[in-house]
């Protein structure tokens, strides 16, 4: 009755140390994204649409292309953000850049400190849904969930007051020599 019981737990753990050791393959990504983003004071989402470049050393560079043009750049320094008119480092940032990061980069310990972490289908068609852990983190995150085959496909977030964005990532590119920015 105990193995029965603590099955689920083992095959979600694999699946999960599955995930992460794939993401760890990842040295860069390049995909085209599209972003919808729910606010609850808006009826309609606001969608837009660029290109996400990853890469192991240097960070995440998201380039949104519509409606504005704009780039952020995410690293282990932090995030700045730059569109036609200034660049801007974000102060206190260092905390997200180390969790967006870490999603696509497979380090299961830093997302971990965060957030409890629950895997569910196969190594094939997965999906990992993040709760924060703390409450300085669930005031602002209510949940991630990350889904993916080979990379990551979806982003789903909602935060803690109840608005929401939806990533979809396609036409990406794992493991390009090209890919470094």
């Amino acid at each position: 009755m105990l193995i029965a019981v603590c099955f689920p737990t083992s095959a979600a753990t694999e699946l999960q140390d599955k995930i992460f050791s794939k993401a760890k393959e990842t040295k860069s990504m390049t995909s085209v994204f599209i972003q919808k983003r729910q606010l609850s004071i808006l009826p309609l989402p606001l969608i837009s649409k660029g290109i996400f470049n990853y890469h192991h050393e240097t960070g995440i560079v998201w380039e949104t292309q519509e409606p504005i043009q704009s780039r952020i750049i995410i690293s282990k320094e932090g995030i700045q953000t730059e569109d036609k008119f200034a660049s801007t480092k974000t102060e206190g940032s260092s905390q997200l850049s180390e969790i967006l990061l870490s999603l696509f980069s497979g380090d299961s310990v830093t997302l971990e400190t965060y957030f409890s972490i629950r895997a569910k289908g196969d190594a094939n068609q997965w999906n990992l849904l993040l709760k924060p852990k703390n409450n300085l983190m669930a005031a602002q995150v209510a949940s991630i969930s990350i889904k993916g085959r080979e990379s990551v496909e979806s982003l789903y977030i909602v935060e803690s007051n109840g608005d929401y964005s939806n990533l979809e990532f396609s036409s990406s590119r794992i493991n390009r020599l090209s890919d470094k920015f």
